[in-house]
């Protein structure tokens, strides 16, 4: 299934700055993430943030924040967003198909994707914006959520399904943007 521009949201999870220095290859996920915000900014796309336990782990990671140019921050204590009402609470209500990056992969990434699928959602879990502190753990969610029915893609991929087409009146900046 081809990701819809109409019906998409894009996910960040968990992108907090005390827990980035422990994940596998931590400046690459950090850096997709952040593309992923500026694509989403190019082309008008809503994202949503969810931070778990602010108040023990501090938030997310403020280059993070800055792409995200103000979306909205949904504060959660379970590993799962979806279990804490951020369908309910935010603009993936509107939405079938949702975006995810963040972390941890194996944790309240995997959760919150489950309980996504559970709920009707099409899942495009973007595998270059994602990560867990070891590989194994990172590789066995990314199989899992696959078996469950979440489609897995890059970040580039995610880019060029939603304009469809080099017509797209966006094109010519997001391709500058994928050459850096």
């Amino acid at each position: 299934m081809r990701i819809n521009f109409e019906k998409s949201a894009l996910l960040i999870i968990d992108v907090q700055d005390s827990l980035i220095p422990h994940i596998y290859e931590p400046e690459q996920m950090v850096q997709k993430v952040i593309w992923l915000c500026q694509l989403a900014q190019h082309l008008v796309l809503p994202i949503v943030v969810s931070e778990h336990c602010v108040d023990k782990i501090g938030g997310t990671n403020q280059a993070v924040m800055d792409a995200t140019n103000g979306a909205p921050v949904f504060q959660k204590r379970s590993f799962s967003a979806v279990r804490d009402g951020i369908i309910k609470r935010t603009s993936l209500k509107d939405k079938a198909h949702i975006i995810v990056c963040g972390m941890e992969s194996h944790v309240c990434v995997l959760q919150t994707c489950l309980d996504l699928l559970a709920e009707g959602k099409t899942v495009y879990l973007v595998r270059d914006a994602v990560s867990s502190r070891k590989l194994s753990d990172l590789e066995l969610a990314v199989d899992r959520l696959k078996q469950a029915g979440a489609i897995i893609v890059s970040a580039e991929m995610v880019a060029f399904e939603l304009m469809a087409s080099a017509d797209h009146p966006r094109f010519s900046t997001v391709l500058k943007q994928l050459i850096k």
